[in-house]
Parts: C-alpha cells; sequence; structure tokens
C-alpha cells in the first residue's frame, strides 16, 4: 500500500512539473476611442466622456485621461444639431476622475419618443457614430424604503449597513429595461485633516470648513439594472438600488433617479456586470472586449468601445436616518478641532453650492 502511495504521489509531482505557465500571447499596441454618454429628459447641460484604453500588457494605467480636441455632435430625427465642446476649466466640477469631458454648447433635453445619434471625429481625422437610439418613457419614482442589515463586527468598520429599494410601476408595453443611480451629498463640517507627528499625541487634528462645502460620490460601476421580462405589466417589487453603511449616525442624503434605457444597453451592462463578477475559475468565460453600440465609420476594422444612451428620468430625493439602528456603529478616527478654518477647495466631488433639495438636517 505504501508502494502504490508513493508511485502514485511521485507521478503527481512529475506531472505537476510538467505544467507550463499559459501565456494567450495576445499583442495590441493599438489605442482604441472609448465613448461614454447618457442623454436625459432633464433639461441641462448633457455630457460625453472620451477616454482611449490601454494595449494588452501595458503597464500604463488602463485608460489615458486625454481626448482632447474632438469634434461631438448629436442630431435627433428631426434634423436638431446639438454641439458639444471642449471646455474643461468651466466644467472642472463636473469631471469624472478619468476622461476628458465634454459639455453640450447649450442646456437641452431628449424628448420621449424621439430618436438620437451622436457623432465624434477625433483629432487625427478618425470618425465614429453610435446607433439610433429612442427615448423610452419611465416610471415615475414615487417611494423608497429600507432595510437595515447587520454585519459582522470588526473594530474599526460599519457594523451594519442600509439597503435601499424601490418598487417599479411597469407599464403593460413588453421589453421594457430600467437603470438605477444614486448620489450620495453630505454638508462637510470639516474641510481637511493632518496627522499629528511622533507618537506622544498620536490625533488627527480636523479643520473646520470655513464656508458652506459639499461633497458628493458615486458609484459609476455598480448602477442596478432590471427589465419586466418576468414581470410584465406587474409591480417590480424590492428591487436594490444601493447599500448605504452604517458608519455615523448622521442622516444620508441621497438622490436615487431612474433611467429607460434600451435592450442593447440593458445587454451591455448586464455584460459587462457578469464579466466583472467573474472570480477566475477554470470555467469562467474568458474576459473580451464588451461591445457598445458604437462604430468606427471611417475604419470598419477597428474596434470602438463604450455606449451612447438615451434615456427618461425620474428623480426622488430622500434621507436615510441612520440614528435608529442600535447598536451605535464604532468611531473611525479620533478628531482634535484646531483653532482657525480651511477653505472649501472645490475639486471634482466637492462644491460650495448646496444641491437643490438638501436642508441640514
Amino acid at each position: 500500500m505504501k508502494k502504490a502511495i508513493v508511485a502514485f504521489c511521485t507521478l503527481l509531482f512529475a506531472a505537476a512539473s510538467c505544467v507550463d505557465v499559459f501565456d494567450p500571447k495576445l499583442k495590441s499596441d493599438k489605442q482604441r476611442l472609448v465613448i461614454e454618454s447618457r442623454i436625459t429628459t432633464e433639461f441641462d447641460y448633457q455630457w460625453v466622456d472620451l477616454t482611449f484604453d490601454a494595449a494588452y500588457n501595458s503597464t500604463t494605467n488602463n485608460f489615458s485621461p486625454v481626448v482632447k480636441n474632438a469634434k461631438i455632435w448629436i442630431i435627433d430625427d428631426k434634423g436638431n444639431r446639438y454641439d458639444f465642446i471642449d471646455d474643461s476649466r468651466k466644467v472642472a466640477l463636473a469631471k469624472a476622475p478619468f476622461g476628458f469631458d465634454y459639455r453640450s454648447k447649450d442646456k437641452f433635453k431628449a424628448e420621449v419618443g424621439r430618436t438620437y445619434q451622436l457623432f465624434v471625429e477625433t483629432e487625427n481625422g478618425k470618425k465614429y457614430r453610435s446607433k439610433l437610439e429612442k427615448v423610452r418613457a419611465v416610471p415615475k419614482l414615487k417611494k423608497i424604503y429600507q432595510e437595515f442589515r447587520y454585519l459582522p463586527q470588526q473594530f474599526g468598520t460599519p457594523i451594519g449597513e442600509f439597503l435601499i429599494f424601490t418598487d417599479v410601476d411597469d407599464s403593460p408595453e413588453t421589453n421594457e429595461f430600467y437603470q438605477w443611480d444614486a448620489t450620495h451629498w453630505k454638508k462637510l463640517k470639516y474641510c481637511d485633516f493632518v496627522a499629528s507627528r511622533g507618537n506622544i499625541d498620536p490625533f488627527i487634528y480636523a479643520l473646520e470648513c470655513c464656508q458652506d462645502c459639499f461633497e458628493f460620490t458615486i458609484c459609476r460601476d455598480c448602477q442596478p439594472i432590471t427589465s419586466d421580462q418576468l414581470t410584465n405589466g406587474k409591480i417590480i417589487k424590492r428591487q436594490l438600488l444601493a447599500r448605504v453603511p452604517y458608519d455615523s449616525q448622521d442622516p444620508y442624503y441621497l438622490a436615487i433617479r431612474q433611467y429607460s434605457i434600451s435592450e442593447e444597453i440593458f445587454t451591455f451592462w448586464q455584460t459587462l456586470k457578469q464579466q466583472a463578477e467573474n472570480t477566475g475559475g477554470l470555467f469562467d468565460v474568458n474576459p473580451k472586449s464588451i461591445r457598445g453600440n458604437i462604430e468606427c465609420i471611417s475604419d470598419p476594422t477597428e474596434e470602438a468601445l463604450g455606449y451612447f444612451s438615451v434615456s427618461d428620468v425620474s428623480e426622488l430625493i430622500t434621507y436615510i436616518d441612520r440614528n435608529l439602528a442600535f447598536p451605535k456603529p464604532y468611531p473611525l478616527y479620533n478628531n482634535r478641532v484646531q483653532q482657525g478654518c480651511v477653505q472649501c477647495v472645490e475639486v471634482a466631488n466637492r462644491t460650495r453650492v448646496r444641491p437643490k433639495q438638501m436642508t441640514d438636517k
């Protein structure tokens, strides 16, 4: 028996030693344009984000942050043209962490039932266009509700979270597709933090804001989607919208936006979500470029990435009262307020302008 075990182990070791590391030997030195844009029925400036992705095995960042001097315009089914401008100085507060934002020259809004198409021409003369996208009506957001659940307690981390839900009044029409995002705004009491030096007084000193200062966070990569495939014409219940951490007793201000999207945009986001959730197991689907509704018309062999979406939108503002949960969360740090204050420095996610409908709860 022992000889059999030894022989099996020897054979197993020999087999393992013959396994080479797999290298797919994918090579690409071409950067591909990535276009992101959602035009809505809200009358405001509209946006288009342009980035370049990185070549395979590149040592650079995944996305190059500069795509300057592009010509961008949208044409609707009545021949109206809406031009976009490269206006980074004026739109700095709304810029994404990556990408170069293009703002519509004038405020405008999409209209339900109309179709729109995006056109882009880069500085080197390459031309891109989206497929035609039609705006579909979205049900009105009526109610947001919450549930609290406990999480395993660990020192210095939240001890629970609030799950945020809504119910959707789906229309009798088939093939309806929905998407949501949630923006969290908070009024800052402290505008800067300074760590003490040395071991005598190991504290973080908090510096108060000299004027009103508001900060927002939005998760661009976790926007939930759903369809009415199983519930056509019925209420879609308990649609999860967001998770709010229980790291403070302060009220949590949320602006929830509900969008109508096309089936193609739904498939784009669903594929993106499935690929992101792959665990890297042997039987997972191999990662690949996720095609949107953009094409390069000057070079049909070039693969363009991203999406252009037009959506009706319904927004609802809600406060999450985190003071009702018990036990109370652990403090994340000890602060000592220093004398004096610092200015509110306006950056990509911070502004001195109070967001709409926000009160000092």
